[in-house]
């Protein structure tokens, strides 16, 4: 379909994209999300909300807003985008997340950098960051090393096309996309093979390395979300993500030529790492059992002194006498905080009882 000239973007009715929105238990939220997409400066066609099994009045908020709704059961957010990315009319998607916002110029700054990269097949922007208390962060792509580092030529500020292998690369060494932000062309996720259901994280970054085996991105230098921060859980969710990650990397051995040139030499050195991490994380909750599997698969990656080392401790506190020991030391670390606030000494002493 030939885009409108971007000289006469002012006179388009409505730009030819399909609006994707997953939600589940959203009602506090959809209203929000769906007023940004309502207040663009040059609308979207068509706006699906995929009502993923929720019990709340999700569905009911988003049909009384003018949303066309889908209902199915509780399947996930990869299923419910696959959704409704094979129900959109338009051949443009634009995703959002149930509890993210657009700033009013969103798509129209971005249908502008795809008219000036026209062998780009997708658009992503940067973001803001925000919790209950305010906004945290006015930028975040511009922040992230990784990106910064894409070879790229401005169209007209703040627009930029990117180069396909540089962007790959880089994208490797660091997700800077976020979902909310991304405009994709309907048959460019097609050809990719959408959203991997098998994949409870780490989707998004999956389905992105596979875009850029096919297409460059045009981006928008200037924030085009109001990305919302959530409190709490975020050490298990750490290493949810770690794991799925690894999931991701498992992918990428499997099926080597679905993914960008260096991709699995990238996660045969990156995997251990994520391991590791997650292992010390699950150790630091008191699950000693199950960081001593991580740890181990860590190791069978890429032997490392230090992954050693957290192995040999995570089997010791997962045996009666250990999980004692740790109970011990736990509650030293407690009483020396407690009466020695200042000096750090505690941290250095409990440090030292856990080598």
């Amino acid at each position: 379909m030939k885009s409108p000239n971007p000289s006469n973007l002012r006179r388009v009715h409505s730009l030819p994209v399909s609006v994707v929105i997953p939600a589940f238990n959203s009602e506090a939220y959809i209203a929000e999300a769906l007023d940004s997409v309502a207040q663009q400066t040059l609308p979207a066609a068509e706006v699906i909300v995929i009502d993923d099994g929720s019990t709340d009045r999700t569905a009911q908020i988003a049909g009384w807003l003018g949303a066309k709704v889908i209902r199915q059961q509780n399947l996930g957010v990869s299923e419910a985008r696959n959704a409704g990315v094979r129900a959109a009319t338009q051949p443009w998607i634009a995703f959002l997340d149930s509890d993210d916002c657009w700033f009013p110029e969103k798509l129209e700054l971005q249908w502008r950098a795809l008219q000036g990269c026209p062998e780009a097949g997708f658009c992503f922007g940067d973001w803001a960051i925000f919790d209950e208390k305010g906004t945290r962060f006015t930028q975040s792509l511009t922040r992230v090393p990784s990106y910064l580092e894409v070879s790229r030529k401005a169209t007209e500020p703040p627009l930029v096309c990117c180069e396909r292998h540089s962007l790959a690369r880089r994208h490797l060494a660091g997700n800077f996309i976020a979902m909310s932000t991304l405009l994709v062309r309907k048959d460019l996720l097609l050809a990719a093979g959408l959203f991997d259901v098998n994949l409870s994280m780490a989707e998004d970054r999956d389905l992105e390395m596979r875009l850029m085996t096919i297409s460059t991105a045009a981006v928008v230098e200037r924030p085009v979300l109001r990305y919302r921060l959530h409190s709490g859980g975020a050490s298990s969710n750490q290493i949810k993500m770690l794991l799925g990650r690894c999931a991701v990397a498992d992918k990428v051995f499997a099926q080597p030529a679905a993914y960008p040139e260096g991709a699995v030499a990238y996660f045969r050195a990156e995997k251990p790492r994520l391991l590791r991490k997650a292992g010390v994380l699950m150790m630091e909750q008191g699950n000693f059992t199950g960081a001593a599997r991580i740890l181990r698969d860590s190791l069978r990656g890429r032997y490392a002194p230090l992954t050693h080392a957290y192995y040999v401790a995570a089997r010791a506190f997962s045996l009666p006498a250990g999980r004692a020991l740790y109970r011990a030391v736990r509650g030293l670390q407690h009483v020396l905080k407690k009466n020695q606030p200042a000096n750090g000494l505690s941290e250095e002493i409990v440090r030292s009882a856990k080598a």
